[in-house]
């Protein structure tokens, strides 16, 4: 099975061609944040998100997990048959980007 892992907070995405399928950005966005509100909320579509593991010894140049696996449609995922796309999002990073533009704001 052929992954793709996208790190949508690190990597400004255009569009993002896997197999025959092209997601937009607007998609990936999306599936980054449904994968990180589950993790906020404790919720699950279907076994996603779940931890992601790395077993394909990607190098994410200095950035620390943990990462969760989230499955990537052309529609969000809400469970059910499995696509073979994945992003890969970092819900701690983003919470941490969040608090630092609330103190900003405040």
């Amino acid at each position: 099975m052929k992954l793709l892992s996208i790190l949508t907070f690190a990597v400004a995405v255009s569009a993002i061609k896997c197999g025959k399928t092209v997601y937009t950005e607007e998609q990936v966005k999306a599936a980054d944040e449904s994968a990180c509100k589950h993790v906020q909320d404790h919720t699950k579509a279907g076994n996603y998100p779940h931890v992601y593991k790395n077993y394909e010894k990607f190098k994410f140049k200095g950035l620390g997990g943990p990462f969760y696996e989230f499955p990537l449609k052309t529609t969000p995922y809400k469970g059910g048959k499995l696509p073979l796309s994945y992003v890969a999002s970092r819900e701690r990073e983003r919470e941490r980007e969040r608090e630092r533009e609330k103190k900003r704001t405040q």
